[in-house]
């Protein structure tokens, strides 16, 4: 998405979109244009979690689970992966 970029941007300068830091990666000096990464720090890392068991169901089978790991989108994303 576009916003107002202030004048002459660097490379590694972060601006605010939207409230979200966004570090400025390219400058392309002809198109007046400049790329940013508004990905979050650790976007792409490994996430390794401790869990606690609150309750035990001796069910045979489980129908439902109910995770809770802050932000959303991380956990989502770690249960896509697996097989």
């Amino acid at each position: 998405s576009a916003f107002r970029c202030p004048p002459d941007p660097l490379v590694g300068q972060v601006y605010g979109i939207k409230g979200l830091p966004a570090v400025v990666m390219r400058v392309h000096e002809d198109q007046f244009l400049v790329e940013v990464d508004a990905n979050h720090p650790l976007a792409g890392e490994d996430l390794h979690m401790t869990i606690e068991l609150l309750d035990l169901n001796k069910s045979s089978t489980l129908e439902e689970a109910t995770f809770a790991g802050g932000p959303f989108w991380g956990l989502e994303l770690v249960f896509q992966r697996v097989p």
